[in-house]
């Protein structure tokens, strides 16, 4: 049963927080005449010491806070940014949008493509994609989607650069039966170049692979060989540097 009785939409009730605000480090005020006024709140009656004496708002202690606070707010600003750019990364491959995708990376950023190897620069690196999962373009009554999800990002103290890891879902549909699903991670690392965040690199590391039609237990390696970058990229457009992940997803 609820804890609290309350009147439906639309009167208006605010339930007791167990929280103090965020901002001031105060009890919740609640607008007058509001019944949730003179509720347990579940935080203690007596208000913080440094709210009661003012040193949290000492003149002396301001400018530090101000700057510890700067940073905070940087850092997350940064994590937002860096999650949007792999975010980008995926929705732009869904689209086979090759120049867009390789727009996300810095001057000399590098974009590894999986068993094939690692190009660097905005040029090649959408050529390099065009060629592994893009030859053709965007297809119609197909559906790709890599799906970038569960973004681990650790901004560095100075919140300049971040590294991200995250998990990467990508599904092939067109209703056929060659119609796949793959598994795998992005690893990466991403810069701040003046006001804007450019990834630094990029790749991706496949666990699995699996037709939809038999399923991951009775996929083979030839077939998940069949999604994976052809190797004639390596003479049509030969890396910078060879590849550090393998082309054949190991599971299963």
């Amino acid at each position: 049963p609820s804890t609290e009785q309350y009147a439906n939409y639309p009167t208006f009730h605010i339930p007791a927080f167990h929280f103090k605000h965020p901002v001031t480090g105060r009890e919740p005020q609640y607008p007058e005449g509001d019944p949730a006024i003179g509720k347990p709140t579940g935080l203690s009656s007596t208000t913080d010491a440094a709210l009661n004496d003012g040193s949290l708002f000492d003149s002396a202690t301001l400018p530090a806070q101000v700057a510890a606070a700067t940073v905070r707010s940087q850092r997350a600003l940064a994590t937002d940014a860096v999650e949007n750019l792999v975010n980008a990364y995926g929705y732009y491959l869904d689209e086979c949008m090759t120049q867009d995708v390789a727009a996300l990376f810095a001057e000399n950023g590098v974009n590894e493509i999986a068993g094939i190897g690692y190009y660097e620069g905005a040029a090649k690196i959408a050529n390099a994609l065009k060629l592994a999962y893009c030859p053709a373009g965007r297809q119609e009554n197909a559906l790709t989607l890599h799906h970038v999800l569960q973004p681990v990002i650790t901004v560095d103290d100075d919140g300049m650069k971040a590294t991200v890891v995250a998990r990467l879902w990508q599904v092939h549909a067109t209703g056929a039966d060659d119609d796949y699903y793959l598994m795998g991670e992005l690893n990466g690392e991403a810069v701040k170049q003046g006001e804007q965040w450019k990834l630094a690199s990029l790749g991706t590391t496949y666990k699995w692979a699996a037709s939809v039609k038999d399923g991951w237990a009775r996929a083979t390696d030839q077939e998940a060989l069949g999604y994976a970058a052809p190797v004639s990229m390596l003479t049509e457009l030969p890396p910078d540097r060879p590849a550090q992940t393998a082309r054949l997803a190991p599971a299963p």
